[in-house]
């Protein structure tokens, strides 16, 4: 799997749930859900594993930072093969032209 793939899945599968008019302070590690107290008595997120979103941010936010340092570096690695592949592009159309004179 690519590295933006990674992170495309990763922020897919942060799900916030409409269940409730409350606000979301829960993250239910079990379904990757932000989910209100309420729910955490609920039978859906019966026996699930729970942190509020203020213990599990450092650790989600480190790991985004992360990936994203990552993907920044791909996408120069990338961005100079393309640069490199234009470049050779040009020299071989030169050439070509030049085989025809």
């Amino acid at each position: 799997k690519s590295l933006f793939v990674e992170i495309v899945l990763l922020v897919n599968d942060i799900k916030i749930t409409s269940t409730s008019s409350l606000l979301n302070k829960v993250y239910c590690e079990t379904c990757h859900q932000l989910i209100c107290r309420d729910c955490t008595i609920s039978q859906r997120h019966q026996n699930h594993k729970y942190k509020l979103v203020t213990e599990c941010y450092p650790d989600h936010h480190q790991e985004i930072e992360t990936n994203l340092t990552r993907l920044k570096r791909k996408v120069a690695d990338i961005n100079t093969a393309l640069t490199n592949l234009i470049t050779r592009e040009r020299e071989i159309t030169k050439q070509g032209e030049d085989v025809k004179k």
